[in-house]
């Protein structure tokens, strides 16, 4: 309840809350509303709804600015939460509010601000024009034509998706989750997914952590599912400060049979590296990389795997400026990385 009282008195200048309900699923409690979503359909813009402790099914804010916040931070379990259509200058503050484990935000169409401070929840965004993420627990993130900031992820995210978004990301672990094969009926190959992957947008990662999700061996080498990167890029730029990659394992090979960073199409700028890195890009036809790193710390000349720790193919382009990094080669990655 501290944090969130807070939050509020530091957004008090853009959140004027007219009036404050009190929503409790205990009939009887003397709380304005039993219900969750006949409290949203009942606010005004700039009103507060405390949520006091119990469980409450799936709701939707529509078109409102508003602050949905738990009373007792971690007390009020939600169902799923569909946004859309937040007016820009409207601001939508969720404070502490924990979503089921198949439940999740979903925001759609936000032209104002949405800030999601502590709690836990997936998320899904489609069109959001100023998202920020602080303090969540979240299984799946997931961006698309959105601005996103997210900070100070609490625990490790089960993978992040961009697309066709701008995301600054700090303070963040993510790892993708793991690829598996199944043989009951023939051969089922679900694939891993990289701790971040980045299509056609612009990504700013500081401070943050990235692991792809592991492989699994089948039966033949045509039912393998293969480890991922620890960032995947596509027609993108990532600028990585102060971040570590790296890729899935496979057992019997362990780590390094995929590169931690894999970029086609792309530019990739790294200042200050924390973690050794095995690039690829440029290995289709048409497609082309950019990697920079500048100002490496030196362990930028020691791969995970124990592998030549800097690769860079032909089609790809590499500048190294100020590093001490070591051991650089030039030419193609062997099969699957």
């Amino acid at each position: 309840m501290l944090r969130s009282a807070l939050l509020l008195a530091t957004l008090a200048p853009a959140v004027s809350a007219q009036t404050v309900w009190f929503v409790d699923d205990d009939a009887g409690s003397g709380a304005d509303f039993n219900d969750l979503q006949s409290a949203v359909d009942a606010a005004s813009p700039g009103d507060r709804i405390e949520v006091l402790p119990g469980n409450y099914p799936d709701f939707a804010v529509i078109s409102k600015g508003i602050t949905v916040m738990a009373e007792t931070p971690g007390t009020a379990l939600m169902g799923s939460l569909s946004l859309d259509g937040l007016p820009a200058g409207e601001l939508l503050v969720l404070a502490d509010l924990n979503y089921g484990p198949s439940a999740g935000i979903v925001a759609l169409s936000c032209a104002g601000t949405v800030l999601v401070d502590g709690g836990s929840a997936r998320f899904s965004t489609f069109g959001c024009d100023d998202l920020r993420i602080r303090g969540v627990r979240s299984n799946s993130l997931s961006f698309r034509d959105s601005f996103v900031q997210v900070t100070d992820a609490d625990g490790t995210v089960g993978g992040i998706f961009v697309s066709n978004s701008t995301a600054i990301l700090s303070n963040v672990t993510s790892e993708g989750s793991d690829g598996f094969v199944e043989t009951g009926f023939g051969c089922t190959i679900t694939d891993a997914d990289p701790g971040l992957e980045c299509r056609d947008s612009d990504v700013w990662v500081m401070d943050c952590s990235f692991t792809g999700g592991d492989g699994d061996i089948g039966p033949s080498p045509t039912c393998d599912a293969f480890p991922e990167n620890g960032i995947s890029a596509r027609n993108s730029t990532v600028h990585i400060a102060r971040t570590e990659t790296r890729s899935g394992s496979q057992f019997p090979f362990g780590t390094g049979v995929s590169p931690s960073i894999d970029a086609f199409s792309s530019q990739v700028l790294q200042d200050d590296s924390l973690a050794a890195m095995q690039l690829r890009g440029g290995n289709r036809v048409g497609e082309t990389a950019e990697f920079v790193i500048r100002a490496g710390t030196g362990t930028v000349g020691r791969h995970w795997a124990g592998r030549t720790p800097l690769r860079v193919p032909f089609g790809a382009t590499l500048a190294v400026l100020h590093s001490s990094a070591r051991g650089v080669s030039r030419g193609g990655l062997p099969a699957g990385g």
